[in-house]
């Protein structure tokens, strides 16, 4: 080979080779990396609202880690648990199972229920979402008292109903894009919270700020936890 001389690899020579012969060179194709994002409506408000927030694609949803470790009927449970006691093992409930199996630490889970208060004057019935921090749950009796309604008036709807509601998967439901006329009470507790606040949305878990949260959506406030 001459001093100065090009020398091809033997990669290239082939792609020359090739061309010689009318065979197109490879094409080389970059696979565009998904970027997590939540329902299409919640987006939205994200959007509307300028929160500042992150999304986190999840390894595991907590239906199908419910359906794993929290059988629905009763008889399959008492005999899970059995099985579990004669082992000497521990059964995990689907939410710890839901941060381990995803590497969620150092955050609140914020859970949303769903009431229905009847008003007698017109009959008409208004959606009442209460968020509470894992694993606490709202009480109908001081959910009653912060909105200032007669505890009778208030029931609380059902999976299925909840899911009929807001049009998510089973299990998910936040208290983002709601239907017009809804309210939303957050329990106090979640105004100290220094930790993120985290969102469970399906395939997709949201987090942000305590801050962000009472600024963007701009819930009513009140002790709504059971003791």
């Amino acid at each position: 080979m001459m001093p100065g001389a090009f020398q091809m690899s033997p990669s290239s020579a082939g792609v020359q080779a090739g061309r010689c012969h009318g065979i197109p060179p490879p094409q080389i194709i970059y696979e565009k990396k998904r970027t997590a994002r939540c329902f299409p409506d919640v987006e939205e408000f994200l959007k509307e609202e300028v929160v500042s927030c992150r999304r986190v694609s999840v390894q595991r949803t907590f239906l199908h880690i419910h359906q794993d470790v929290g059988p629905p009927k009763k008889k399959q449970r008492q005999k899970k648990e059995a099985e579990a006691a004669e082992d000497g093992r521990v059964e995990v409930p689907a939410w710890e199972e839901y941060f381990k199996s995803n590497g969620f630490t150092d955050c609140q889970l914020i859970q949303t229920f769903v009431w229905k208060h009847k008003d007698q004057k017109d009959q008409k019935d208004q959606l009442i979402f209460a968020c509470v921090p894992y694993p606490s749950r709202p009480d109908g009796a001081l959910l009653a008292e912060v909105i200032q309604q007669p505890a009778k008036d208030l029931v609380q709807c059902k999976l299925k109903e909840v899911q009929s509601i807001t049009k998510r998967p089973l299990f998910v439901c936040l208290p983002f894009a709601l239907p017009e006329g809804s309210l939303v009470v957050a329990d106090e507790q979640l105004r100290v919270q220094s930790k993120e606040l985290l969102f469970d949305c399906g395939t997709v878990a949201l987090f942000m700020n305590a801050t962000e949260f009472w600024r963007s959506v701009k819930p009513s406030a009140g002790n709504i936890c059971k003791a």
